[in-house]
């Protein structure tokens, strides 16, 4: 297959150009050839009430919202209503390539605009992404997109012949389609240290779990393409489960997360506060008496989980924040699928660990992982 425009212009993984093409793609008043069209379509696909012709639509890009003393800018804002004076509907678009949502990025978001646009009749909330499989936000009224699913809206008639449409459609749908059906059929080597061929897998993984008849247990993964904080490696991040640990006499409580976090070279079982605080501040922020219960639950979490081909804690390398590892995991795999199936069996194993035994913090879905 030939470079498609966005990998001839580098901003296949870049936010704000994407952004730019797809307001432009939903914004009747600019796109008229299929605006109402697409729109709608993306409607169905988003699962929610689709826009009449003689509604007056208008669509912003990064709209500046303050809201109790914090800065919010809306990727996409679309507006709709029977005039143009006031909105009658709004649809919220955030839009994520390999990232994560921001700390109460989501929730801000929708106490925001739920005060801005009191009065409107109808709101509703979309989260799109590039590669994330599955998406745990602090916000539950937001809608989850893949491009996967958009690429294929794309790809259909008359939306192929919109700009850049057929480069969208190839790159995000027929690209993966033909490079894992080989990588599939072919049972393609991969090489461990490789990085490019690990930026393969990161992609194969999301593509696996969303392709395949897999259990809801995969399916439910939440998979993050990005880079760690350690070293230049990108990472894959597979949540296993979700708490919310009591501290201050159980007058608050805080969201704790287990997730394997795989680079070129190991992949780690991590414990780590939500959003992310390293290790050293965690005491300074929460007190001795809540770092003493963490460090509780680490041990005894290391204590629990027991596989093959395991490095205990104590053998782990000294780094930063060494000590939110719980263990390490070695996967011997020789070609793409062999790595996910001992990944897969990996997550299965931890996860029976977990669900069995919830600890002293409160559960969140024991039954299904983020």
């Amino acid at each position: 297959m030939e470079n498609t425009a966005f990998q001839l212009l580098g901003i296949e993984n870049k936010e704000l150009p994407v952004s730019n093409l797809l307001s432009y793609y939903l914004d009747p008043a600019r796109n008229r050839a299929c605006g109402y069209e697409f729109l709608n379509g993306f409607c169905r696909l988003a699962g929610i009430r689709e826009v009449a012709e003689t509604e007056h639509v208008t669509v912003e890009r990064e709209v500046y919202l303050p809201f109790e003393g914090e800065h919010n800018y809306i990727d996409m804002l679309i507006c709709i209503g029977n005039d143009g004076e006031k909105a009658e509907r709004i649809i919220c678009i955030e839009n994520k390539i390999n990232a994560t949502e921001g700390i109460r990025q989501t929730k801000r978001y929708y106490e925001a605009l739920q005060a801005k646009f009191a009065d409107c009749r109808e709101k509703d909330y979309i989260y799109l992404t590039k590669n994330n499989s599955s998406v745990n936000l602090s916000s539950h009224h937001f809608r989850h997109i893949r491009y996967a699913e958009l690429g294929r809206l794309l790809g259909e008639e008359p939306f192929i012949s919109m700009p850049l449409a057929k480069d969208f459609y190839d790159y995000y749908v027929l690209r993966e389609q033909r490079l894992f059906t080989d990588v599939e059929e072919n049972d393609r080597p991969y090489l461990p240290g490789d990085k490019e061929d690990f930026h393969t897998l990161i992609d194969y993984l999301v593509w696996k779990i969303n392709t395949t008849e897999s259990s809801d247990l995969h399916k439910n993964l939440f998979c993050l393409h990005g880079k760690s904080m350690q070293s230049d490696d990108h990472f894959f991040q597979l949540s296993m489960q979700n708490w919310e640990f009591p501290f201050d006499g159980g007058k608050e409580s805080h969201p704790i997360t287990i997730h394997l976090e795989g680079n070129c070279h190991e992949i780690p079982l991590h414990m780590e506060l939500k959003p992310y605080e390293p290790y050293k501040k965690i005491e300074g922020s929460y007190g001795e008496v809540f770092l003493g219960r963490y460090r509780a639950l680490r041990d005894e979490l290391r204590s629990g989980l027991s596989f093959q081909n395991t490095q205990t804690y104590q053998n782990v390398p000294i780094r930063r924040n060494a000590d939110l590892t719980i263990a390490k995991f070695v996967v011997s795999a020789k070609t793409y699928r062999e790595y996910y199936c001992a990944l897969m069996e990996l997550t299965e194993n931890i996860n029976r660990v977990l669900i069995k035994n919830p600890y002293p913090a409160t559960c969140l879905d024991p039954r299904k992982m983020l």
